[in-house]
């Protein structure tokens, strides 16, 4: 090979090296650039989504526990089984006996009449009885009086949303004097779920004539309402679980003294 075609091959090799360069350089190398320039935002992007869906997460956690703690105030069904228990221990913190519980409705039927919707008669129905309560003396042993509480929850029922129905009920049950009564009252009204103390209708203790003469019991029936709004039934899933209490581990569930065998 002749020096000329040796340097002809040289020079065709540079060319050729040097324009790969050149196209690796001007067309290869930016759309490198780019493809990083992309991928460092795709991973951007990808961390942003993260951040936003933890924060979503973590939204929906605390809706759902705030959901459940004004559910424990006015839950969007009856939750009749926790109110009972509930009453139970305003029950046993006041050491009041209650002997029945009445349910005043089975839920179908269930409504609440605003202020605006008393019709001027039932006014002063309600006017009248309570004068006639008021007029009820002692007849020198046994004292008897009817009470109608919450007036001011009265005055406020006007402004409850539509939809909200309550459930009525009655309590029925004993007290050895009067401070366990009131102490089963403020219980009640320091229960977690809003009720309303509708009507109070107690018998108070003989008079003592003697020192032989044998303690009494209070005896009350207590009108109690309790509210829900059954409209938010997609909140269902988000009721409060019912809080019960621990179990007792009774082998016999009567109330009797332990024999021998332990049983």
């Amino acid at each position: 090979m002749s020096k000329k075609n040796l340097l002809i091959m040289i020079l065709g090799i540079v060319l050729i090296g040097a324009v790969a360069a050149g196209g690796y350089f001007y067309f290869l190398q930016p759309l490198n650039n780019q493809l990083e320039s992309k991928q460092a935002e795709l991973d951007m992007a990808n961390q942003q989504l993260t951040i936003l869906e933890n924060k979503l997460s973590n939204t929906s956690e605390e809706t759902a526990n705030s959901t459940m703690k004004l559910q424990k105030q006015i839950p969007v069904k009856r939750s009749v089984e926790q109110l009972m228990l509930d009453i139970e221990k305003a029950e046993t913190v006041s050491n009041v006996t209650i002997k029945t519980i009445t349910m005043g409705s089975s839920g179908a039927d269930e409504s609440v009449e605003t202020a605006a919707q008393q019709t001027p008669q039932d006014t002063n129905e309600n006017q009248a009885d309570t004068k006639s309560d008021n007029q009820d003396q002692t007849n020198g042993k046994e004292t008897a009086s009817t009470t109608v509480l919450d007036e001011e929850t009265d005055k406020q029922a006007a402004v409850l949303p539509s939809g909200v129905k309550k459930t009525p009920f009655t309590i029925n049950g004993e007290a050895k004097n009067y401070f366990e009564l009131q102490k089963f009252l403020d219980s009640l009204q320091a229960l977690p779920r809003k009720i309303k103390l509708d009507n109070l209708s107690f018998k108070g203790l003989t008079e003592v004539m003697d020192a032989g003469q044998q303690n009494e019991k209070i005896t009350f029936d207590l009108s109690v309402s309790a509210f829900y709004f059954p409209k938010l039934a997609d909140l269902h899933s988000e009721l409060p679980p019912i809080d019960t209490p621990d179990a007792a581990n009774k082998k016999n569930p009567f109330n009797e003294l332990p024999t021998n065998s332990g049983k």
